[in-house]
């Protein structure tokens, strides 16, 4: 009985240690954005949706939200929340036609990702480099589908993924312009 006591114990110790650790790895993964690809992908299958709930939300989920203008542009998040809400009024307006783009460019095929923040030539990205936090992840992706390919650029913000199909650079001077200027 004395053996079982010690192996017991043993193995209770060292459950206890493990138990911090695996909280800890479970923390750090926690803390890790999702794949940008998974979340394109998903992105994707919600436009490509024959369900109008489906559709709406792919195009509301992985845009801008007043949260995300408050950590990317603390100085001027409620002026841009203006001018995107513009925009989103538009893409509502246009909802059948996106989705219609979107349902014919079949299948994502490659995803390459690149990271704008280590990238060699980040000259076409100074502005957004220059004001976004430097804590926000800066991706762009070629994305080849069925149809040919595309380009997005994405930030990781608030816990996902949002992307930017018309790109990041110049967002302020657009966002001010659609706001109506400073």
């Amino acid at each position: 009985m004395g053996k079982q006591a010690i192996v017991c114990g043993v193995v209770l110790a060292l459950s206890l240690c493990a138990w911090p650790v695996a909280a800890q790895e479970k923390e750090k993964k926690d803390k890790e954005p999702p794949s940008v690809q998974d979340a394109l992908k998903a992105h994707h299958r919600l436009l490509q949706s024959s369900k109008k709930e489906d559709q709406v939300k792919g195009l509301r989920e992985f845009l801008f939200t007043k949260k995300d203008l408050d950590v990317l542009y603390p100085k001027d998040a409620e002026r841009f929340w203006k001018a995107i809400q513009e925009h989103y009024k538009m893409i509502d307006e246009q909802r059948e036609e996106i989705m219609k783009e979107f349902a014919n460019r079949g299948k994502i095929k490659k995803i390459e990702v690149v990271n704008v923040r280590t990238m060699d030539g980040k000259k076409s990205y100074e502005k957004a480099l220059a004001t976004l936090p430097a804590s926000v992840p800066l991706v762009y992706l070629d994305v080849e589908d069925e149809r040919g390919g595309y380009r997005v650029d994405a930030v990781y913000v608030n816990g996902r993924w949002v992307f930017l199909p018309s790109g990041i650079e110049n967002l302020p001077e657009k966002l001010t312009k659609g706001a109506g200027g400073k």
